[in-house]
């Protein structure tokens, strides 16, 4: 997709034809060789079941977004991805709170740094699979990639984005 303006990129991804199981990752295409922009949208049922997690109202759509790539980075799209498709809860923040909000009521009984019990790692990866799509913008302007993922975010405003976002 090259360098994009900031409302391409949220048009292209909040079309749902562009969304991709997250059961279907592994079969990402090429282009998500390279940097750009992600988003992981939650289907009813998965809403529900974190709605009820967290205490809040909380429908189908978009839940998490982020960047690979930026700057010096090496991370892809794919790499971002798997890493928080992986097997450790404690270093995806994503993953972290799908556990904290899914499996223990606000307390994944996962320490930062510290790995968490097999059993937890399997059921959020069933969860993921089960609830979660995902979007993908490839963008190749590395260094402008920060800037385009805080403008997109501050226009999607994902509810398990907390870093840098405003509390609504």
């Amino acid at each position: 997709m090259g360098h994009k303006q900031e409302g391409d990129i949220v048009a292209f991804l909040t079309d749902a034809a562009q969304r991709v199981p997250s059961a279907h990752f592994r079969g990402s295409p090429r282009d998500w060789d390279g940097p750009g922009l992600y988003c992981w949208w939650v289907d009813a049922v998965g809403a529900g079941d974190l709605a009820r997690g967290i205490g809040e109202e909380l429908h189908a759509g978009l839940l998490y977004a982020g960047q690979a790539g930026a700057g010096k980075s090496k991370s892809t799209l794919k790499s971002r991805i798997a890493f928080h498709q992986g097997r450790d809860v404690s270093s995806s923040t994503l993953r972290h709170s799908l556990a904290a909000v899914l499996h223990s009521a606000g307390d994944s009984g996962v320490t930062p740094g510290a790995p968490a019990p097999k059993a937890l790692e399997q059921k959020i990866n069933e969860w993921m699979n089960a609830h979660l799509e995902l979007s993908v913008c490839p963008l190749d302007a590395r260094d402008s990639l920060k800037e385009q993922e805080t403008q997109v975010l501050s226009k999607l405003d994902p509810p398990f984005n907390l870093k840098g976002m405003p509390i609504t």
